[in-house]
């Protein structure tokens, strides 16, 4: 339980660090969709083709991070699956509850998920940084 707490902790650090470099975008976003407003003479189609430009880029790499991410979360909870069954393989009928020792490789292995899974979290968010660099480049 400690190395999935640990997971979350690096997780997190490295989310809030991702998250203020993301807020100069969503600046950009914000500022484009404000020169959108600066002409009262555009037409309510031309000035939602404005809004809409301005906010491509970064829902374009909203979505991206949201399928990253998502993935990220997937392949940890595939190896605590595989933890899981393999212990469950090991398990006869006649078992009331789970053995201690089984328990403890469960924890085990589940524990190296964990710290696994801890040591991708700076590749993740290398990998999102420059996809946010990619569609902020397209602003």
């Amino acid at each position: 339980m400690a190395d999935q707490n640990k997971l979350e902790q690096v997780f997190e650090e490295h989310y809030n660090v991702f998250e203020r470099k993301l807020r100069q975008q969503q600046r950009a976003e914000f500022l484009c969709c404000a020169t959108c407003s600066e002409n009262p003479n555009m037409s309510a189609k031309d000035y939602n083709e404005c809004l809409q430009k301005c906010k491509a880029p970064l829902t374009a790499f909203s979505e991206v991070m949201q399928k990253e991410i998502g993935n990220f979360q997937e392949r940890y909870m595939r190896c605590a699956r595989d933890c899981e069954d393999r212990i469950r393989d090991r398990i006869t009928p006649d078992m009331q509850s789970l053995p201690p020792h089984l328990e403890e490789e469960l924890k085990a292995c589940a524990s190296k998920c964990s710290s696994s899974h801890a040591a991708l979290v700076p590749g993740l968010f290398k990998k999102l940084d420059e996809y946010a660099k990619h569609f902020a480049s397209k602003q």
